[in-house]
């Protein structure tokens, strides 16, 4: 998978990243990769001293991803993902798929399973309705910690419906 290249800018090396409306966990797993794959290119770049390469075989710096969605067939997918995507070299990074509704009232409400503070969230299309809008990012807020990045990756709709009827168009 590749990534925008722009992604260097305003991805760096996440250490805890979460994952809002992750399907089947695509873009979470496109994301590990990337980080694990990137962190070996600068290594090698730069030599890569013994403590440096140790460090790499142990995961760099990406540590936990952690992919949310409240839909329970896109998380079993997404577990499955998970399982055949991953290869043994980005094994020592914990990746889970966990439940989360963050489009309800209760947004901000974090389950105990995904509660830390992340210093990179991610979505990518999940608005599919003004009404998402906030709750997404309070939800974002509140899981990143201070200087934590949010990255939102959103396809443009030709029309997309408000919650009082009305319609949003791009």
């Amino acid at each position: 998978a590749h990534l925008w290249g722009g992604t260097r800018r305003f991805l760096p090396h996440p250490k805890h990243m979460l994952e809002l409306g992750c399907g089947t966990g695509l873009s979470g797993i496109a994301v590990v990769k990337y980080c694990c794959r990137r962190h070996w290119e600068e290594q090698w770049q730069e030599g890569g001293q013994p403590e440096q390469r140790e460090e790499k075989q142990n995961g760099g710096l990406l540590r936990r991803a952690i992919l949310t969605d409240n839909a329970e067939d896109c998380l079993e997918l997404a577990h499955k993902n998970i399982q055949h995507n991953l290869s043994e070299e980005m094994r020592h990074v914990t990746v889970e798929a966990h439940c989360l509704q963050w489009v309800t009232d209760a947004s901000t409400m974090v389950p105990d399973a995904v509660q830390c503070a992340f210093d990179t969230v991610i979505a990518t299309d999940v608005i599919y309705d003004c009404g998402a809008v906030v709750p997404l990012l309070r939800s974002a807020h509140g899981c990143l910690q201070d200087g934590g990045v949010f990255v939102l990756s959103h396809v443009p709709r030709a029309a997309l419906p408000c919650d009082e009827g009305n319609v949003y168009t791009t």
